[in-house]
């Protein structure tokens, strides 16, 4: 059609195109819901614009123009607000009812630097009527006849039809130019100053408005009542998460409101408590009696400071609702509350100092007995944050969070509530019933004698502290006689450090007398405790022979102490007490032994100076421990490698071993006597065999574990037959009690894989076998794999086909992960060679039609190249055959890489393998276009636009169909670069206005303690 046929008919006909697609439209747009629509305009383009636009194009005698120009019919559909353009273009009405021509869809949003004519801001889609619409009579006329449609806000649309008529229309040249230069500027100014804020606010406002339109409709139906009628934890968690969001917020009288609100909360963590999980509508698991918890305590938390009572009202919420908890999940958020509830929060310590701390201290002291017991541990964490030096606060704003910290303020108010805390805490100690319950009492006391860093501490500050401590010090010294060595030891070193922090005064308190004092009076009580507990005989004896926090007559001078000074002291003292060892005083020694063995502590570093005290004595004195190996109660017989090694060399080394194999021959002590394989001066392997046989018969796992690491850690000495029945029988035997501990030493101790590499063909096979159920490959078990794959690299490929296979099985649990999400690098280097071989395995999975595949076996093999140079050569090759199974299987290698820049040179091949309107292009622009994880509001206009700089390359590849990939990929970046740029900014914006900006001043404001 030429430009003298569109005036005679095709004006008429693009405007009736124009006035169905409105109409379309405007039916359609009824579908979206919440969409609120201020008009849909529709025209055909004015002949005369026209005859402008093709003048400016020199096309005035084109007979194409129907593609030369997209506009020729035009809809615009005008929406309230940026959400409403959103939820439009979001969702698939248009898609759904148009055939769009998405290489002249343009969607327009102003970028850094834009100019005036760049402010126009809206969604351009160029469409066509569906052919089953345009199959119909009465619409058969508009086939193949283009629409230009614009989705703008009010706003927007106000400022383009102002500009249509000023900065669209330059002035001539000679005139008038200036004014116009100002004219755009000011266009610029208009959008950039207010219509772009006010678009914001506008949304802001429709975003309060609907909040408050779903709370009200919530507050009318009376959320309370709804929590009681709900039928389980899926619908007590959804309307959480709306009352939260939607009604508690705009309560007018929240202090009038706040007991009932808290007294639902209480209610409703009970129901959810006698709950089961049900599944959600969609199948997925529903939610647990966790998430259930932590909501409504956020409720709980936000209404701690409300009204008069509501401090003691959260404590006795916390108190009532903790020993019921289930989990350690839900115990460990109901702590969180009373932490918040406890700690010096900057906001309220401005307003009313430690208010909060004097009535929670009040609260405890009036709990009885009977209440008290199932909350201790619970108060005693409390008292810890009451005695805690910091008060703290949150400032926040739309892109960050400031945490405020410093110093509580002296006064006599905070002196009262931490010398009743204290008291409180000392009570709590007197009636503990174990050492757990008292050390955790000695933690929250220890709060008391600490000073923050935060802020420069007060003299007044100082002066408290000082006498907090003594009032501590005094009553630890008090009690010392009827506490287990344990705590003393532990109180011991305590008060070491404290020594030495406080002994020496800052310069700024030199010159204060009455500190000095204190602190004199402070250190000669520390001397006391020490001297005191240091005059029992036996407490030097156990803290000689057990723990790490033991403290030694040197380390009182100076202000620390030399760890080879402490180790050189304690090894002299340990031969010292050896030597005093005689048959007179046996007995009592073996006490002695007995109570240290009886020390309960899962830290490694308690025992090894016992157990060097344990080998020198039975090296020294093994007459006096020969004939008590028999009789040994079992917490000393837990050290028995250590006694066994010392009989090494011995007069009685053959007795000791003939005792040795009567153990194992009646199934006694065979963790410990495989201990002693490991510490052995000599390897002896039919020991080993031995021990082994007799701990898989009594299904003795950790007994198995320990001769494994013994084979481990003795790799070097080991023969080929030892591991045949020692090593792989071991670990055949783990694998059916699913226990993979063997792993860590075997990896940790094989050194090069001597170990593995002994391993014949079928020992490899069986090493492999007994891993596939293991949970997860990580460091370890990469490293191990590494080993096996020396000789046999792609045995290690079939080994994790064999998983994803057993991942699909009902055995297989939620927690498997067949495929590492990353390797460490073990493997790389030996299946690199081999490329083209695991290429070719891992095409066989694919063959299998594995729906996940590309989370599967792609990410297997793009986690174990990650730099894609190795990989690359067998995949062309794929490519190369033309196969489309062949490059679909590539393509789903390639998605696992997020976009990486060296795709490139194999998605070019791709494209020119492929037909030009083939499918499989948009899985390549998929490729392209993955980004992986981006940072900052606009990180994925970031990224977008780095792809779309890359993509320009393309156009110089002397291949057409790559040229034409590449011209459709840019247009579709930059569509995407516009929509992100908008959403990112709108999401901005919204932010700033729903949070505003930080101010230190402010305090806690995520925190408000009303």
């Amino acid at each position: 059609m030429d430009f003298a046929e569109y005036e005679k008919e095709g004006h008429r006909a693009y405007l009736k195109l124009a006035e169905t697609i409105a109409n379309i439209l405007d039916v359609v747009v009824k579908g979206v819901p919440d969409l609120r629509v201020q008009q849909i305009q529709h025209r055909a383009k004015a002949t005369d614009s026209l005859r402008l636009k093709l003048q400016n194009r020199n096309i005035l005698t084109s007979d194409t123009i129907e593609s030369e120009i997209k506009d020729l019919a035009g809809c615009r559909v005008i929406l309230y607000t940026n959400a409403d353009v959103a939820r439009l273009v979001s969702s698939r009405e248009i898609r759904d009812n148009f055939d769009v021509d998405w290489d002249r869809t343009k969607f327009h949003y102003p970028g850094d630097g834009a100019t005036a004519g760049e402010f126009f801001i809206s969604y351009n889609y160029v469409l066509k009527l569906k052919e089953q619409r345009v199959a119909l009579p009465e619409y058969s006329v508009f086939r193949d006849k283009w629409c230009e449609v614009q989705v703008q806000t009010t706003l927007d649309h106000a400022w383009s039809e102002m500009a249509h008529d000023t900065i669209y229309k330059p002035a001539g040249d000679g005139f008038g130019s200036l004014v116009m230069k100002d004219v755009e500027k000011r266009m610029a100014a208009i959008m950039q100053r207010y219509l772009l804020p006010a678009g914001f606010d506008f949304q802001k406002v429709a975003n309060d408005v609907q909040s408050l339109r779903i709370g009200r409709q919530l507050y009318e139906n009376d959320p309370l009542k709804l929590f009681g009628e709900c039928r389980d934890n899926n619908e007590r968690y959804e309307l959480l998460d709306q009352f939260k969001e939607h009604v508690l917020p705009y309560y007018d009288d929240i202090k009038k409101t706040a007991p009932d609100i808290r007294a639902c909360m209480v209610s409703l963590i009970r129901a959810a408590r006698s709950t089961e999980v049900t599944s959600t509508q969609y199948g997925f698991e529903g939610y647990t009696v966790e998430y259930v918890v932590d909501s409504a305590f956020d409720i709980i938390d936000r209404l701690r400071f409300t009204h008069d009572g509501a401090i003691e009202a959260t404590f006795e919420a916390i108190c009532e609702l903790f020993p019921g908890a289930k989990s350690q999940g839900e115990r460990k958020r109901i702590s969180e509350s009373a932490e918040r509830l406890a700690k010096h929060n900057l906001t309220a310590w401005r307003q009313v100092g430690p208010l909060v701390q004097e009535i929670l201290v009040s609260r405890i002291r009036q709990v009885t007995p009977d209440e008290e017991q199932p909350i201790r541990g619970l108060i005693v964490d409390i008292l810890g944050h009451v005695l805690q030096p910091e008060v703290s606060g949150t400032s926040n704003g739309y892109n960050s969070v400031t945490f405020h910290q410093g110093q509580v303020h002296a006064s006599e108010a905070l002196r009262r509530v931490r010398s009743a805390a204290i008291e409180k805490l000392q009570d709590l100690f007197l009636t503990s019933l174990d050492d757990r319950a008292r050390r955790s009492v000695v933690n929250a006391l220890s709060k008391a004698t600490r000073l923050t860093h935060q802020a420069k501490t007060t003299a007044d500050l100082l002066k408290i502290v000082l006498g907090d401590t003594l009032q501590i010090v005094k009553f630890y010294t008090s009690i010392a006689g009827s506490q287990s060595y344990e705590i003393l030891q532990r109180l011991e070193h305590d008060l070491l450090w404290l020594y030495r922090h406080k002994r020496k005064l800052t310069p700024d308190f030199d010159n204060d007398t009455d500190i000095a004092k204190a602190r004199d009076e402070l250190l000669s009580a520390i001397f006391a405790f020490r001297d005191r507990v240091n005059h029992d005989h036996q407490f030097v004896i156990y803290k000689t022979l057990v723990g790490f926090q033991s403290v030694f007559p040197p380390a009182w001078d100076g202000d620390a102490f030399d760890i080879r000074v402490e180790a050189d002291y304690r090894n002299k003292e340990i031969s010292r007490l050896v030597d005093e060892i005689t048959s007179a005083n046996a007995a009592e020694w073996f006490a002695t032994i007995r109570r240290c063995a009886q020390t309960r502590s899962d830290d490694g570093a308690t025992f090894p100076s016992f157990r060097r005290f344990l080998e020198e004595f039975a090296r020294k004195r093994s007459e006096l421990l020969i004939e008590r190996l028999n009789d040994l109660d079992e917490d000393t017989a837990a050290f028995l490698s250590s006694i066994l090694k010392g009989f090494e060399g011995g007069s009685l080394e053959n007795e000791m071993r003939a005792q040795v194999r009567q153990w194992i021959g009646d199934r006694r002590h065979l963790q410990q006597i495989a201990q002693y394989c490991i510490l052995a001066s000599k390897l002896d392997e039919a020991l080993i065999e031995e021990c082994l046989s007799s701990a898989i018969l009594v299904k003795d796992s950790p007994a198995v574990l320990w001769t494994i690491e013994a084979v481990a850690r003795r790799q070097a000495e080991v023969s080929t037959h030892l591991i045949e029945m020692a090593f792989l029988p071991g670990v055949r035997y783990l694998a059916t009690e699913r226990n993979f501990l063997w792993v860590d030493p075997v990896a940790t101790f094989s050194q090069q894989g001597s170990l593995l590499q002994k391993l014949d063909e079928d020992g490899e096979d069986g090493v492999l076998q007994s891993l596939i159920e293991i949970p997860r490959i990580e460091y370890n078990e990469e490293e191990l794999l590494s080993f096996l794959a020396e000789n046999r690299p792609l045995k290690i490929v079939d080994f994790f086909n064999e998983r994803l296979l057993f991942s699909q099985r009902p055995e297989s649990s939620n927690d498997f992960e067949p495929i590492p999400f990353s390797f460490h690098n073990h493997l790389q280097p030996k299946l690199s060679p081999v490329a083209d071989g695991v290429v070719q395995r891992v095409y066989q999975w694919y063959l299998r039609d594995d729906e996940l595949f590309q989370f599967r076996g792609g990410a297997f093999l793009a986690h174990l190249f990650p730099d894609f140079e190795v990989l690359e050569p067998p995949l062309l090759m794929l490519v190369g055959t033309g196969n489309r199974p062949s490059i679909e299987f590539v393509l789903d290698i390639l998605r696992a890489y997020e976009g990486q820049s060296f795709l490139h040179a194999i998605c070019k091949e791709i494209v020119n393998a492929l037909p030009e309107e083939d499918p499989l292009l948009g899985e390549v622009s998929v490729v392209l276009d993955s980004s992986g994880v981006v940072s900052g509001e606009f990180g994925v206009v970031a990224a977008a636009q780095r792809k779309r700089e890359e993509m320009l390359a393309w156009l110089a590849d002397e291949r057409v169909r790559v040229r034409g990939f590449a011209n459709r990929h840019i247009k579709s970046l930059d569509r995407q670069i516009a929509a992100e740029q908008r959403r990112s900014m709108e999401d901005l914006q919204l932010r700033k206005r729903q949070y505003g900006t930080s101010d230190p001043t402010v305090g806690d404001q995520s925190e408000d303690p009303s």
